[in-house]
């Protein structure tokens, strides 16, 4: 298991399948749940409507940050609201499992199966149709190279 202040080494990669179970909890991959410290994460959803898993400790330090934005603006208090309304604090269970709360499955399309991505920093749990559905939209070679440091596109795709 890996402590909170090594959160920021832990770099997630690589693609699972699970599967959703009756009561709506989806085993995690061993690869996965071992970089996972107590077995308790923050899940998150947001940006994309896929669920975003982080280790507990490590979320709770992020929506800190969120809680110091100057709640004088109405704008900043509806996204602290979003955000906090769709945060959960979990535990996997003793088998490796994660019993995502229902509303969460819905608002993130998640049914029978679901995909478990590696994304750095934290992981990511995607209905595979909105992912498909998100990669059909999306092509490498079309990403706006000025968006990326010139030193890392290269490393990744050669010449701009």
């Amino acid at each position: 298991m890996i402590s909170g202040e090594k959160w920021s080494e832990v770099v997630f990669i690589g693609m699972e399948r699970a599967k959703v179970d009756s009561k709506g909890r989806i085993f995690f991959p061993a690869r996965f749940r071992q970089l996972l410290p107590d077995g308790e994460v923050g899940i998150t959803l947001f940006w994309d409507r896929c669920l975003e898993v982080y280790p507990g400790s490590y979320l709770m330090n992020i929506l800190k940050q969120l809680l110091s934005l100057n709640r004088a603006d109405p704008e900043i208090r509806w996204f602290q609201r979003y955000v906090m309304s769709n945060t959960q604090l979990l535990n996997l269970d003793g088998e490796g499992r994660l019993l995502i709360p229902q509303r969460l499955r819905e608002q993130a399309g998640i049914n029978k199966e679901v995909l478990i991505i590696g994304t750095g920093d934290h992981l990511e749990i995607w209905s595979p149709e909105r992912y498909k559905t998100g990669l059909e939209n999306f092509s490498p070679e079309s990403i706006d190279a000025s968006k990326i440091p010139q030193e890392l596109w290269y490393k990744l795709w050669g010449s701009p």
